[in-house]
């Protein structure tokens, strides 16, 4: 069979609590929500569901809330993030686990006074996830830790960024008995107001 559809939306905020124009250092907190709206009942070929960690979307809503911080030297930024998910039970009487993402990022400005600017960009990103729970069942084959070094490129105007970077790991520690990860790609599009 085949898994496929839209994931879960998630929606970001971010509240600036310090900025300093001298060092062009910024803090902030990170806060938000995955809403359920992916679909969460893909079967496979005989008709039988897909587990819930194979499904497009959780069927769970999961907050989430962390801090960031930038900092420029020049052409050079600097930028640091963790982020705490709480996952809730979804579809399937199933809780994905909650996981700990963190982040740190250089960019380099390669057309620091255009209207629309390009940076490449090497970040760090790793992630700790629990373990998974079907009703009152831990899966032990579920969870671990990963990092990843994630080259890329941006875009930026005054009002939105674009995005694209691929993800290489560098530490695949699944529990149990799992697939590792493999290369991740991802794309991007934010809009500032």
């Amino acid at each position: 069979g085949d898994s496929k559809g839209m994931g879960d939306l998630k929606v970001f905020g971010l509240w600036r609590f310090f900025q300093e124009s001298a060092t062009t250092s910024h803090a902030g907190l990170l806060f938000g929500i995955s809403v359920p709206t992916g679909k969460d009942d893909d079967t496979e070929a005989e008709g039988e569901p897909f587990e819930q960690e194979f499904q497009p979307g959780s069927g769970s809503w999961d907050p989430f809330l962390g801090v960031a911080y930038t900092r420029g030297f020049g052409r050079v930024g600097l930028d640091a993030s963790v982020a705490y998910t709480l996952v809730n039970e979804g579809s399937q009487d199933t809780d994905l686990g909650d996981y700990l993402a963190y982040n740190a990022g250089l960019a380099y400005a390669l057309t620091p006074d255009a209207p629309l600017r390009w940076n490449a960009v090497l970040e760090l990103n790793g992630l700790w996830r629990d373990k998974q729970e079907i009703g009152s069942e831990t899966l032990a084959n579920s969870g671990g830790s990963w990092l990843e070094l994630t080259p890329g490129i941006t875009l930026s105007s005054t009002k939105w960024t674009a995005f694209a970077n691929v993800g290489l790991p560098i530490v695949n520690e699944p529990n149990g008995d799992q697939d590792e990860h493999d290369i991740r790609f991802l794309l991007g599009f934010r809009v500032r107001r």
